[in-house]
């Protein structure tokens, strides 16, 4: 199941300047997205459905310590609370290197995609451009494809990203 942003996102009355919809409310529908998956108990109760998530889950695995921290709900005093008690069986980081993550959302830039790769496999990991969102053109597309064969990965791994690990996840 591919995950992306919606065209308006939550809360977008508060982002109605500076195109701020689209440079941060569909990376934070995502996020939210990603949380509610693990949180509310959907990976464990359908462990059989693949989900991927575009704009790398909006960015959100560097943030893995602070969700983590708020998931200590003895520490926060939540344990009890019915809606904000939620005990997850696995550590956060167990679910989120079980989801699929896309390379689009970010114009080509690998910051979100190196940060991604810290925590998730990289066989988790798929090209994707977000074409014509953002990169529009083959130059652009051209010069985000030479920035991961690039990356400091072995050329194995490189290749997996840039179609490997699709042609797998979809059986192709």
């Amino acid at each position: 199941m591919f995950i992306h942003p919606a065209l308006v996102p939550i809360g977008a009355e508060y982002m109605d300047a500076h195109d701020l919809a689209r440079m941060a409310g569909h990376e934070v529908g995502l996020v939210l997205c990603l949380l509610r998956l693990a949180i509310g108990g959907v990976l464990d109760a359908f462990p059989e459905i693949r989900f991927c998530l575009s704009h790398c889950a909006g960015g959100a695995v560097p943030l893995v310590g602070r969700f983590q921290g708020y998931l200590n709900r003895e520490l926060l005093g939540t344990a009890g609370d019915p809606r904000q008690g939620t005990e997850l069986p696995r550590p956060l980081a167990h679910y989120l290197r079980e989801l699929y993550y896309d390379t689009g959302g970010f114009f080509g830039d690998l910051t979100a995609v190196l940060a991604t790769l810290l925590l998730v496999p990289v066989d988790h990991v798929l090209f994707g451009t977000d074409y014509p969102q953002e990169i529009r053109d083959g130059e652009g597309k051209r010069a985000f494809v030479q920035a991961i064969q690039g990356m400091d990965l072995p050329l194995a791994d490189r290749e997996a990203l840039l179609g490997g690990n699709a042609a797998r996840l979809l059986g192709l």
